[in-house]
């Protein structure tokens, strides 16, 4: 059964928001955090409070531990088995004697799981008082850990990725269309320049080379200097503002009729 390219694409794609989410949900998740001073009031015993406090803090941060790090692996099983069909796909497109002289070994995608490595370290008791410091840095692991597997899921995209010799050409025009339409230049729009106009500018071309020219995020991400997740920050920012702001949408579409036509 021969894999489809366009197929495969989106589903690294959606597999690659799945980790956005994942990282996003586990940052969402507060500490336990209960107020020493009150409970003082209550007990009467500050000692005991502070150390109930921390007791409970622990639990909580094990507990929040294994949680993400099971997400974690289900998710990286789901990935290990696309990057499995991508190398499928890289091994078909290159199926040609790479073992003779002057032919290219097929490119594969290398990946290998060390996520049983990241552990928090198993004496917890109160005595330990280097404990939290240990969760913490763990836990910071476990989002180092996500962060690469989604790199690895860029790279597989880039790979089977369609040759596009016009692309660059794409974000040219784009970038130069909204840099005209809102009296900005190529170069702020490249820029950390943060100010409002240039901000929405710079997010206007990034949704327009998106839902219009169907560059993936990777790319987006690269030309414009940026990482994968601001890109779809402001991208996913503009589709909310054009939902309700009917002014922005019409500047946009007349963007987009004027690149239409180049």
């Amino acid at each position: 059964m021969s894999i489809d390219t366009k197929e495969l694409n989106s589903r690294l794609w959606a597999e690659w928001k799945n980790g956005m989410k994942i990282m996003a949900e586990s940052l969402m998740k507060d500490s336990v955090d209960l107020p020493a001073s009150l409970c003082t009031c209550v007990l009467g015993n500050e000692n005991f409070v502070q150390r109930a406090v921390i007791y409970i803090q622990r639990k909580s941060y094990i507990g929040k531990f294994k949680d993400y790090k099971t997400r974690i692996s289900a998710y990286e099983t789901t990935v290990m088995e696309l990057i499995e069909q991508v190398n499928k796909m890289l091994a078909g497109a290159n199926a040609k004697p790479w073992y003779q002289i002057g032919a290219p070994e097929p490119t594969k995608i290398e990946y290998k799981s060390t996520l049983a490595d990241i552990i928090i370290d198993g004496d917890d008791r109160l005595e330990n008082t280097e404990w939290g410091d240990h969760a913490i840095a763990a836990f910071e692991k476990l989002g180092d850990y996500l962060n690469n597997i989604m790199n690895v899921l860029e790279a597989a995209q880039k790979e089977i990725a369609i040759p596009d010799v016009t692309g660059q050409d794409k974000y040219d025009m784009t970038i130069n269309a909204v840099a005209k339409h809102y009296g900005v230049t190529r170069e702020q729009i490249l820029s950390f320049d943060r100010s409002l106009l240039v901000a929405t500018a710079r997010q206007i071309a990034m949704y327009i080379v998106r839902t219009h020219n169907g560059e993936p995020f990777s790319s987006i991400a690269e030309v414009f200097g940026r990482n994968s997740a601001t890109v779809v920050f402001g991208v996913t920012a503009i589709k909310r503002r054009l939902e309700s702001e009917p002014e922005l949408r019409k500047e946009v579409e007349e963007i987009i009729a004027s690149v239409s036509k180049l």
